[in-house]
Formats: structure tokens, C-alpha cells, sequence
């Protein structure tokens, strides 16, 4: 008699082992994003860090830019890049020899610098280093924005065929992140009102060619009414209490790039947009759910008004991660009351404080 495992017998154990599994996955896979979690708070920090060391290099926290689209050539001299506010390129950019990155931060060249991975840069729930081919050239996007919130001192008129009360609020964020009092996307105006630590670069350079950048440096001018870069002594409502820099929605199915969202398709070294930037007036979203701002809840909507995303969000279940002015990492929960964000993101007393917006049918 040889000894033998029966049939059934083999399938009991098999089912055992199945359930088993099935009972432990979950807890595998919470793990696992747990310690993506970790990881992605880990880069906010040092980000963080990086963004004090160079206040404290510079007196002044970096701006965010002038914007999109820009070139490195624009805002150098002899190769050598601007430091300070007439520096036009990306706040992420700007931190670079803080983050020991001051080879790739020197090297000058707009292509290969953004074709260049900076991999604290990006969220391991989210994506790794991804290269996307983008109007811009191949660039590297980005996970992490600065905080543009929405103030009482900015101009809240909407459009006039905006016809909807929703509608209406959309302009509202739209103006309040592009240039408020001013009006225009491509660079920023007089008067215009910044209240986040990151404020919109002051100078605003002249038409040049666009594909080099010639001649160097670009002529331009600094802008009438316009912040200056924050220094720390500027955050009155208390550095611990002011939104800097989280982590920004996008789309899981977009994660590649191939979905051309025009918030995320030139990565960590564009100036004033969407990519490095977003708005603390616009209610944060989980990268499940499909939004634009405006438009219909529909993937397949590709509606020319406000078809940027100017939200928060994240790839993590409950909330995003954000890193305060003092350095200190945070979880932001998706519903969040969109007045105390706002408040967050603003950095001091009566001059921040936040506008309530009804934004009804947009959470």
C-alpha cells in the first residue's frame, strides 16, 4: 500500500490555502501602501527641509514662477541661472541645490534638465519617475504642488457668459490661481494678489524667441503692485499653521501622461502652473474619481473651459499629504471644509483672510 493524498483531500487543502490568502492580502496590501505612504511623507519632508535651507540662504522662501512653459535660457546669464525673484522657472526647480541636486540645477539646458528624474519628486502610491513626451519635450512629472488659496483681496467678477452660479465659483478658483486683479494666464499682472507662501514670480520678461531664449538674459521688468518673494517674519498666521507645498490630483488613468492633462504634462520644472501648482479653494479629490473643475462628470468631456486641474488629491484612500511652513508633514482628509483649506494656505492675518465660496455641486 502506497500512501496518498486523495482528491478531495487535495482540494480541501487548496481551498484552505486559498482562504487563507484571501484573509491576508488586504492586510499585505495596506502594509504596502502604508509603507508607500510613509515614503511619500519622507518627500514632502525633505522637500520641506530643502524649501527652509533656502530661506535661510536667501532670506525669502522661492516663488513659483512667472509661467508655463518657460526655458531656463530665459532666466540666466552666461548659463548660470537667476536666484531670487526674477527667477521664472518652477519653486521645485529653484530648491534643487538643497536637495543635493546643484549639478543638475547649474547645467543650464532646459531639455535635459527636465528630461532629468529628481525622484523625490514623485509618490510611490502614485507613480514612479515618468517621462512624458509633452508639447514641451520629454519631460519628467511632477507629484507635489505649492498652495495658491483665494483671498479677499482678489478680484471675484466672472466672466459674463458664465452663466451658472457653479460656473461662476469656477472662475473664481481659476482667477484666484492665474492672476488675480489681473486677469491672463500666460504671465501675471499688476495688482496682482498672492497670500500663499509660494507667491507668483514678480517679473515678467519680454517677447523672445521662445526656443532659445536669445538674447541672454531675457530683457523684461518687474511688475507694479505684485508681492515680493515671503520671508518667515510675512507668515503672521504662524508658520505650524500655513499650508506650503501636497501633494496634487491627478487621475489614476492619466498617471502616464497619455491622457494630456494640461495640469500635468511638463512636470517639476514649469513655472506658474498647474503642474507645481494648485489652488486651496478648490475641494481636494482621490485620484479615483474623475474631475475637472467645470466640467460634467465624464471622462470622455473635453470642454475648453476650465479643463485645468487646480485641485489637491492624491493616490492614498483617506487624504494627501502636505508639508506646513515650519517643515511639519500632514494628512489632509478629501473632505476637508474648503474654508478651513483656504485658510490654510493663506499666510497672514486680515490681508489672508479666506473668501467663502458656495461650491455646491462640485464636492
Amino acid at each position: 500500500m502506497r500512501k496518498a493524498f486523495t482528491l478531495v483531500e487535495l482540494l480541501v487543502v487548496i481551498a484552505i490555502i486559498g482562504v487563507l490568502v484571501a484573509l491576508l492580502l488586504p492586510a499585505i496590501q495596506a502594509a504596502r501602501e502604508a509603507a508607500r505612504r510613509s515614503q511619500c511623507k519622507n518627500n514632502l519632508k525633505n522637500i520641506g527641509l530643502s524649501m527652509l535651507n533656502y530661506e535661510s540662504s536667501h532670506r525669502e522662501f522661492p516663488t513659483g514662477g512667472a509661467s508655463y512653459g518657460d526655458r531656463i535660457e530665459c532666466y540666466a546669464v552666461n548659463g548660470k541661472a537667476w536666484v531670487g525673484k526674477k527667477q521664472g522657472l518652477s519653486w521645485a526647480y529653484q530648491i534643487l541645490p538643497y536637495l543635493e541636486q546643484g549639478a543638475l540645477h547649474d547645467i543650464g539646458d532646459t531639455d535635459l534638465v527636465q528630461s532629468t528624474p529628481v525622484s523625490l519628486y514623485n509618490c510611490p502610491s502614485r507613480r514612479g519617475p515618468t517621462l512624458h513626451d509633452s508639447f514641451w519635450g520629454p519631460s519628467y512629472l511632477m507629484d507635489y504642488a505649492g498652495a495658491q488659496p483665494a483671498t479677499l483681496g482678489q478680484s471675484t467678477a466672472p466672466a459674463m457668459y458664465i452663466a451658472t452660479r457653479d460656473f461662476e465659483n469656477c472662475r473664481r478658483v481659476e482667477r484666484a490661481f492665474w492672476s488675480p486683479n489681473g486677469g491672463g494666464y500666460s504671465w501675471g499682472r499688476d495688482f496682482g494678489v498672492f497670500d500663499g507662501v509660494i507667491v507668483r514670480s514678480p517679473w515678467k520678461r519680454d517677447g523672445v524667441d521662445p526656443a532659445t531664449c536669445g538674447p541672454n538674459p531675457a530683457p523684461g521688468a518687474f511688475l507694479n503692485g505684485v508681492p515680493n518673494p515671503t520671508r518667515i517674519a510675512q507668515i503672521t498666521d504662524g508658520t505650524s499653521n500655513t499650508l506650503m507645498i501636497g501633494e496634487k490630483y491627478v487621475y489614476q488613468k492619466d498617471y502616464d501622461g497619455h491622457g494630456n492633462d494640461p495640469s500635468d504634462d511638463r512636470g517639476w520644472l514649469d513655472g506658474w502652473d498647474p503642474d507645481t501648482m494648485r489652488c486651496t479653494m478648490a475641494q481636494p479629490l482621490s485620484d479615483a474619481v474623475w474631475r475637472k473643475l467645470c466640467a460634467p462628470d465624464n471622462p470622455s468631456d473635453q470642454s475648453d473651459y476650465f479643463n485645468q486641474t487646480y485641485m489637491f488629491g492624491s493616490a492614498h484612500p483617506a487624504g494627501f499629504n502636505c508639508v506646513f511652513a515650519d517643515g511639519s508633514v500632514h494628512s489632509i482628509s478629501y473632505d476637508v471644509p474648503i474654508d478651513v483649506l483656504n485658510s490654510l494656505g493663506t499666510k497672514g492675518g486680515e490681508a489672508g483672510q479666506y473668501e467663502v465660496l458656495d461650491l455646491t455641486g462640485l464636492n
